[in-house]
């Protein structure tokens, strides 16, 4: 399998923090028994804990954790984090934020989401880039906003996808929702929405960076980034 080498291993929860890169993932490791706990997809190791496998499960298509158009910041038990860390993608904001040209400082200022250099590296990361959390463009986008959503920017079928890291893509949807190949739509002020791919998707790409090399001129620049990320839904 492909290795990016990017992400360190701190960002992944136990036991997915091993030999990140090369693991085989498995159906039962996202569908199970519905476990509330933060950062681990165990329902437990006791006769009295909820069963293995795809029983006892409350939330929709027998996942472990939520995972809907709310998954993100405030959402700690959600699916994402039974594999990511919660902290190092999408921590509680405090007050801070203010959207993206808003009082939580626009494109340099501080945030209250934690200090630059307290977060683990991203994939998503471009070091050279003069901003807080530059290692971390997850937690940066986090402080800009004041919150964040997965389904924004990844698509909502993580099974398997077109295009890497699970990105969705507005200038290049195609055949999964029944279009031409390359068509290009627009998130209007809901996202684009497009089942069951597209969940109040906002991102389009200008073009797929390397891993660690990301700048908003990949992800239609900062004109865009100004008007959309204001106020995403």
């Amino acid at each position: 399998p492909a290795v990016r080498g990017m992400n360190s291993s701190a960002i992944f929860e136990s036991p997915f923090d091993a030999a990140v890169g090369s693991q085989t993932m498995y159906c039962t490791d996202c569908h199970g028994s519905a476990t509330t706990a933060i950062g681990t997809s165990r329902p437990g190791d006791t006769e009295d804990d909820k069963p293995w496998g795809p029983h006892g499960s409350t939330n929709n298509f027998l996942l472990q954790g939520e995972w809907n158009t709310s998954t993100g910041s405030g959402q700690a038990p959600g699916l994402c984090f039974k594999c990511h860390s919660f902290n190092d993608y999408s921590c509680d904001q405090s007050g801070g934020g203010g959207g993206w040209g808003g009082h939580g400082g626009g494109m340099h200022g501080g945030g209250s989401c934690g200090a630059a250099g307290t977060y683990e590296d991203s994939g998503f990361s471009n070091k050279n880039l003069n901003i807080s959390n530059n290692n971390n463009l997850h937690i940066f986008h986090n402080n800009r906003i004041g919150r964040i959503r997965c389904n924004w920017c990844h698509v909502a079928v993580p099974h398997g996808w077109k295009n890497k890291a699970l990105l969705v893509n507005l200038n290049d949807v195609g055949p999964e929702v029944g279009l031409p190949v390359g068509t290009s739509v627009t998130a209007n002020g809901n996202g684009y929405n497009n089942g069951p791919y597209y969940m109040n998707s906002v991102l389009p790409i200008t073009s797929f960076a390397q891993s660690g090399q990301w700048t908003a001129a990949d992800c239609a620049g900062r004109n865009w980034m100004w008007g959309t990320c204001n106020n995403p839904p």
